[in-house]
């Protein structure tokens, strides 16, 4: 993504912070490491499937991107739950290729993903490829399973516009649906000649998981994917052709974010978020519409005063509230008209030598949420805010416990290092307690922390 790279690099680069100077609390003084294992880079599109003993994850090594002919870190780690050790690591047995893996499908019994060597491929339970599909571009995210005339379809998408449907069994496919600009490779093109366009294109288009949902009510589930500054398209799940798309034009930009909203009657409502970035504010505006299965928009509610970018991930809380963030605020919409807006922003004065004395926002862009609300303390309901970063000391990053009985922070704590995982809260090692689940960028370690909270607490989503 654009503007993760961008930020990535600012944070590294450009910003030098403030040393040790007002550090928040080291997270292991609240919360005890039940285990660390290094597997290297977790993005916000990983997910964490969990079988009885073990936890498979994908990791994008080193690197987010490979600049060498290969990385021995990259791949999909199957852990043991109780320690962390590191049972097995697949899709990893090639010296030369770009194999950062994100996310991951598991079906009877078998594991289904992309990475960024250009391949879709299919695993057994030990490891051994049953079947690869060299694809149009990178493959960013989980792939989703559908059934279609009652047959189990595995959907997945590529970066640069290219959904495909296939047959879990042989890769077989049953349809496909390019973008109407798409550029890059189709089967049969000789895949020697590089595509000057589609690598430009390379990370403009479909890049996280599919809304899903039955558009169309035929019985066979659709899929909604969004660009990256681009348009939304709806795609019939039934046969791959295109339902509806909300252009650039009618959506200024495309949804940063985009969630499903099952409602008590049965029916349901997409919302979608996006930031619209104001230059004479040096700031953002927030947009909140509801989506309608046929593609039609209702701005429901804008905000544009100190908000930053909007977050990369939303929550439900209940059948009726769903939670999202921006740079500094956490918002609750209940029941598709009443918001509540919590105030996250903290504030640091600046050392460094161009903008010394400066008063500056301390969180990150592109938060992230756990997708768990749980009790904290003598908090019934809360929920982490992950700062991928933390701009007063860029090397770390920090959550953010926010109690929504109270509608405030009640605890910032300090990572090991700055993140791009989302914070997961589930019991990992079986102990009846919850833990969190969390990785560091600096060190590529992944990081499983005792919450000491009652895992019959919650109910895992």
């Amino acid at each position: 993504m654009i503007r993760l790279l961008f930020l990535s690099f600012s944070a590294i680069f450009l910003s030098g912070g403030n040393g040790d100077k007002d550090r928040f609390k080291p997270i292991e003084q609240s919360f005890p490491i039940n285990w660390k294992i290094k597997i290297g880079n977790v993005s916000f599109r990983s997910n964490v499937i969990f079988t009885d003993n073990e936890l498979i994850i994908g990791s994008n090594g080193k690197n987010f991107r490979d600049y060498y002919l290969g990385d021995e870190t990259s791949g999909v780690y199957k852990l043991n739950r109780q320690t962390g050790k590191i049972n097995a690591l697949y899709g990893n047995d090639r010296v030369i290729g770009d194999l950062d893996v994100n996310g991951i499908l598991m079906y009877n019994n078998k594991y289904y993903f992309g990475n960024d060597n250009d391949e879709f491929m299919c695993l057994n339970a030990s490891g051994k490829n049953v079947w690869t599909i060299m694809t149009s571009g990178d493959i960013e995210h989980e792939p989703v399973l559908i059934h279609i005339n009652g047959k189990p379809a595995v959907v997945y998408a590529s970066e640069i516009g290219e959904v495909r449907a296939v047959n879990p069994e042989n890769g077989n496919t049953y349809w496909s649906y390019y973008i109407p600009d798409f550029k890059g490779w189709k089967p049969g093109d000789n895949r020697a000649v590089f595509k000057v366009r589609s690598f430009v294109r390379n990370t403009m288009s479909f890049y996280t998981k599919p809304v899903i949902a039955d558009l169309n009510k035929d019985g066979i589930k659709d899929l909604v994917y969004k660009e990256i500054y681009g348009s939304t398209f709806a795609i019939d799940g039934r046969n791959g052709k295109l339902l509806w798309s909300i252009s650039t034009e009618q959506n200024r930009t495309s949804f940063d974010v985009m969630e499903l909203l099952p409602k008590p009657d049965g029916e349901w409502m997409m919302i979608g978020c996006r930031g619209e970035y104001l230059f004479e504010s040096e700031d953002y505006r927030l947009h909140v519409f509801l989506i309608s299965h046929t593609g039609e928009l209702k701005e429901i509610f804008t905000f544009d005063n100190k908000i930053g970018a909007c977050g990369l991930n939303m929550t439900t809380n209940g059948d009726n509230e769903i939670l999202f963030t921006t740079t500094n605020k956490l918002y609750r919409l209940k029941n598709l008209k009443d918001i509540e807006v919590i105030d996250r922003s903290i504030q640091y004065v600046s050392e460094e030598s161009w903008n010394k004395g400066q008063i500056t926002n301390r969180n990150s862009y592109d938060p992230l949420m756990s997708t768990n609300t749980f009790p904290y303390k003598n908090h019934n309901n809360c929920i982490f805010v992950l700062n991928q970063y933390d701009d007063a000391n860029d090397l770390y990053g920090f959550i953010e416990i926010i109690s929504l009985d109270e509608n405030k922070v009640i605890e910032r704590l300090e990572l090991p290092g700055n993140s791009e995982m989302v914070p997961l809260v589930y019991d990992v090692n079986k102990d009846g307690m919850l833990d969190l689940l969390i990785n560091s960028k600096v060190n590529g370690y992944l990081y499983c922390y005792n919450l000491n909270i009652p895992a019959s607490s919650i109910s895992n989503k």
